[in-house]
């Protein structure tokens, strides 16, 4: 190659080189979108720059049950009395893992978003200039996304950050609830079970979540035609299709007879169901759970929920 050649494409290669760093650079910046009559649905696209902010953040994990009665009471200020776990950036790092254990990343941009009280207010209430926000709390609970109290001094307000179940490199997707919307939404209730028409044998209120729910797994399974045998007050026998699985209790683990690495209970939601437990003779699982365990114990359900009459139609097939 001679010289007047070799000068060209070394200036090529200078251009390009530069034209990659220019626009790595532009990739930092925030583009913050919303509808001004309706600002349910609005997001704001997040910085993905790993650098921590110099503001902090607390997400606050709460059981079922005291969300309920802090819901009840419109109470979230006393969260720090009463939360079960937590989570801090920058101390933590940038990755929030949610109950059903899918990852959260958490930004610069995020962080300063909900820290700016300013901002928040030019972007859901926009229009109403005499609506300012007194406190904030950013938390979490079963069945429920992550979610922001909002005490203004007019309303309560909630915002949830991708609640349904919206995952992306890019983007937020806030949705704006007044108390009484959120409450409706998220709040438990109590329905009755019927499975392939007839009430649940326990004839025990079933606690409903946003459609989901806490369900009988041994009852269940027995209606798809396993065999449920009690070996001890910690295990049970489920024999299906030819298949003898085992259910500990008090680990939380059902596999295979001959395969106990396997523990089915992990594998869905990305290895952490939402809530099991044990209440007298029956096995509660979420539902969520409940029927990834049956697909991989080669049975099929559908759930349906009846808000009206309050039921939960859960049929075999």
């Amino acid at each position: 190659m001679n010289s007047k050649n070799q000068n060209v494409t070394t200036k090529i290669a200078v251009v390009l080189i530069t034209s990659i760093l220019l626009l790595s650079g532009c990739a930092n910046f925030i583009s913050l979108t919303s509808n001004k009559n309706n600002p349910k649905g609005s997001n704001i696209t997040k910085n993905t720059t790993t650098d921590f902010s110099s503001d902090e953040l607390t997400i606050y994990k709460i059981s079922s049950d005291t969300f309920d009665s802090m819901l009840e009471s419109n109470s979230f200020e006393s969260i720090k009395n009463c939360f079960s776990e937590h989570y801090s950036y920058p101390k933590d790092g940038s990755r929030y893992i949610t109950y059903n254990t899918a990852p959260f990343l958490i930004t610069d941009d995020f962080v300063d978003f909900i820290n700016d009280k300013s901002r928040l207010e030019e972007f859901f209430f926009k229009g109403d200039t005499d609506k300012k926000i007194d406190t904030l709390t950013v938390f979490e609970a079963p069945y429920v996304p992550v979610s922001v109290w909002l005490k203004t001094n007019k309303d309560t307000y909630f915002f949830t950050v991708n609640e349904e179940n919206f995952s992306t490199e890019t983007e937020y997707v806030y949705n704006l609830y007044t108390l009484s919307e959120y409450i409706e939404k998220y709040e438990s209730k109590q329905f009755k079970l019927e499975i392939n028409g007839n009430i649940s044998s326990n004839d025990k209120l079933i606690k409903t979540y946003y459609q989901h729910s806490e369900l009988p797994l041994l009852e269940i399974l027995s209606a798809c035609g396993s065999e449920i045998t009690w070996k001890s007050k910690n295990q049970v026998s489920i024999t299906i299709n030819n298949e003898t699985y085992l259910l500990d209790v008090k680990n939380n683990r059902l596999y295979q007879k001959h395969d106990k690495k396997n523990n089915i209970l992990a594998g869905c939601n990305g290895g952490g169901p939402y809530n099991m437990y044990l209440s007298g003779e029956e096995y509660y699982v979420d539902s969520d759970t409940l029927q990834y365990v049956l697909l991989e114990l080669g049975q099929k359900i559908s759930i349906e929920y009846d808000t009206e009459q309050k039921v939960i139609n859960i049929a075999t097939k």
